[in-house]
């Protein structure tokens, strides 16, 4: 018996294929909870730290509050059954340029904040909260976002609902509803801090990642989306304009959209596109990420006050942004219950295997095919797009090796297909550089 996917029961929109399952996840993104958790962040109501009484008014970067913030975040995923981490880094300020964060107008005005802020507490550690969902293999798709926030008011009061605690209940719901299901690859939820400051917590995390050998295979960062005072479902996606698939996962998120009829009305940004969140860093090192945030045309004016609370936000339209980055997620990840697949017998003298010598692949690999007539192999993308067509085998009682030749393609996550009369087979393969 083999594995065959019957075509019948797949629906595709621009690419995209539509996933029941995955559309059920998506449905289970709760507004109450994400506003609970929400308001617990943003230092509206109580909560509980290490079994103790606690609140937290205050989430600036270098400050007791923030340290505080970051416990309550890792006993929130530990408490969904995560291995979490609290990765502590430590920041100095060079002299090169630096990007700036959303709001800050120059670097001498953020670089008179860190010094005088470490001046004051004579230390400048932090912590970033790194919760992980195990895979079958050890590609990472990452979900993240910054849980530090800033005002004038920086050493006692903080609130940042929209930014950035919006973003950060959106990586907690979508890691509560994930948590649940088995996946091909390896979820990674991160929540960064420093990010006020210059971005010194992704710095941090991309540099470590890439210095221990993760495969990242794309990132999504969600910053401020949960301002909306028109009304209007519109939304921003920016994309790196020097990295094609990081535009293309901006595509994919349209698509996302259109296919599981969010109420959203995305524009992408690509040469227009803004650096200054947590997803530069992953375009620095060529991963593709794109950041989600609220329409720079209907921007939260009270961002970085003490006016940005949990009153001033739409958690309907927050909603449909964590379903999409949800939907994301899971599309990139691989539901380990792939949806469509059965098994079923077929004629032996019909029958099509074949294997590919890894699922991981640098520059080449070898396919093994056995097929009693002539086939075509193809290879699509992520999205569903057709980019390669290999030579067409012919047929033969015993099996054919030929070399997979993938140097022209971009990295990413690939699926190689070859049909024979009674089934189509398919394989997932990931391409690293």
């Amino acid at each position: 018996m083999i594995l065959s996917i019957l075509l019948s029961g797949i629906i595709s929109f621009g690419g995209v294929e539509y996933d029941p399952d995955i559309h059920e996840l998506m449905g289970e993104v709760n507004s109450d909870t994400l506003w609970a958790n929400l308001a617990s962040l943003s230092g509206e109501v109580s909560v509980t730290i290490e079994g103790e009484p606690d609140s937290l008014p205050c989430r600036f970067a270098l400050s007791e509050g923030s340290d505080r913030a970051a416990l309550w975040l890792a006993e929130q995923f530990e408490a969904r059954g995560f291995t979490v981490e609290l990765v502590p880094f430590f920041p100095h300020w060079l002299s090169e340029t630096r990007p700036l964060p959303l709001g800050v107008e120059n670097a001498e005005a953020l670089e008179a904040i860190y010094i005088n802020a470490q001046s004051s507490i004579g230390s400048d550690t932090m912590y970033n909260v790194v919760a992980t969902l195990p895979g079958k293999d050890s590609l990472q798709v990452i979900l993240c976002a910054h849980y530090d926030a800033i005002t004038s008011t920086m050493w006692t009061y903080t609130p940042g609902a929209d930014d950035n605690a919006s973003g950060v209940m959106g990586v907690l719901e979508a890691a509560r509803i994930m948590g649940e299901h088995n996946w091909q690859h390896t979820l990674r939820f991160v929540l960064f801090s420093g990010e006020e400051l210059g971005l010194w917590g992704s710095e941090a995390y991309v540099k470590d990642a890439v210095e221990a050998g993760d495969s990242m295979i794309a990132a999504l960062n969600m910053d401020m989306i949960a301002y909306n005072s028109d009304a209007l479902p519109d939304m921003d996606i920016h994309c790196n304009p020097y990295d094609q698939a990081s535009q293309d996962m901006g595509q994919m998120l349209i698509e996302l959209i259109d296919i599981y009829e969010l109420d959203i009305v995305p524009d992408r940004h690509i040469f227009d596109a803004t650096d200054r969140s947590d997803h530069y860093w992953f375009w620095q090192y060529n991963i593709p990420a794109a950041l989600l945030i609220e329409d720079f045309d209907d921007f939260n004016p009270f961002f970085h006050t003490t006016n940005d609370r949990l009153g001033r936000l739409d958690s309907a339209y927050m909603r449909e942004a964590v379903r999409l980055a949800l939907g994301w997620a899971a599309s990139e990840a691989g539901l380990v219950e792939e949806p469509g697949i059965e098994e079923r017998i077929v004629d032996s003298q019909n029958l099509v295997s074949f294997r590919l010598s890894a699922d991981v692949i640098r520059y080449g690999a070898w396919l093994e095919i056995r097929s009693p007539h002539a086939i075509t192999p193809a290879i699509y993308d992520a999205a569903g797009r057709r980019v390669k067509t290999l030579e067409t085998i012919q047929g033969s009682l015993g099996s054919v090796r030929i070399p997979l030749e993938v140097s022209d393609l971009p990295r990413g996550v690939y699926w190689i297909t070859v049909s024979g009369k009674e089934s189509l087979v398919s394989e997932r393969f990931v391409l690293v550089r």
